[in-house]
């Protein structure tokens, strides 16, 4: 396939950043082998490609650039910011602004962004859908909810950051009310906020993964800070769920 094939003259690779202090930092993208992958998806084509640091602060800027890009002779944005709410890394408001400056990009839209980065929201619409998925419980006041859940729901119990990813291991479970409130203080500590936790029974999710073929089931975190109702989490999105 050559190069004068495509609707566009180059592409854009957006890469999630988080500004500390003046200073790009994700682990995660920015590293040698990973910049020569991307490097290897386009040389193929003899597609020109720019990669792009994207930090929440700085993405009015690379909007703007990327939209000049785009009239000067066509472009396509390879968009891997997965950011989830409350992250350092952007997510769903890089999808967001380059919807509205209707500009071509890969990966989730609005929407898809929105039901994957929220396990609560999947699980609405699993139950809405007459799917199989294990109870929850969202926890809102730690002392009283955790109590409702044990008692509820019964132990074993997960508990889980509703956004984000990555976030589920075998310290998650917990097998009693006091370990439930000491894994709920280190979540909210450690995410600097202030309520909120959903919990799934331990048992009940064995028993649906072993009849009904459900390989993972989670709980989440819903946390309120200065006003703002925000979802935490676990693996969701474009970068995964875990």
């Amino acid at each position: 396939m050559r190069k004068h094939e495509f609707p566009f003259a180059r592409v854009l690779v957006f890469v999630p950043f988080a500004d500390r202090d003046g200073r790009l930092h994700n682990p995660y993208y920015d590293y040698p082998g990973f910049r020569e992958d991307v490097s290897g998806w386009f040389e193929p084509l003899s597609l020109p490609h720019q990669w792009v640091a994207v930090t929440a602060s700085g993405l009015p800027e690379a909007i703007e650039a990327a939209a000049d890009a785009h009239a000067a002779g066509g472009a396509v944005i390879v968009n891997l910011c997965d950011g989830s709410p409350g992250e350092e890394y952007p997510g769903l408001e890089v999808v967001e602004a380059l919807e509205a400056a209707a500009l071509p990009y890969t990966g989730a839209d609005p929407a898809f962004y929105r039901v994957t980065s929220s396990k609560l929201a999947m699980k609405a619409r699993f139950r809405a859908a007459g799917l199989p998925t294990a109870p929850w419980q969202v926890i809102h006041e730690a002392e009283r909810d955790l109590w409702s859940a044990g008692q509820t729901l019964g132990y074993p119990l997960i508990l889980k950051l509703d956004g984000g990813w990555g976030a589920l291991s075998a310290a998650s479970i917990v097998h009693d009310h006091e370990a439930a409130l000491n894994l709920f203080a280190a979540l909210g500590f450690r995410r600097a906020v202030s309520s909120g936790t959903r919990v799934h029974n331990l048992r009940s999710i064995r028993r649906d993964s072993s009849r009904r073929g459900v390989a993972k089931l989670r709980t989440g975190l819903r946390c309120r800070s200065e006003g703002t109702d925000a979802v935490w989490g676990s693996g969701t999105g474009p970068r995964g769920t875990g």
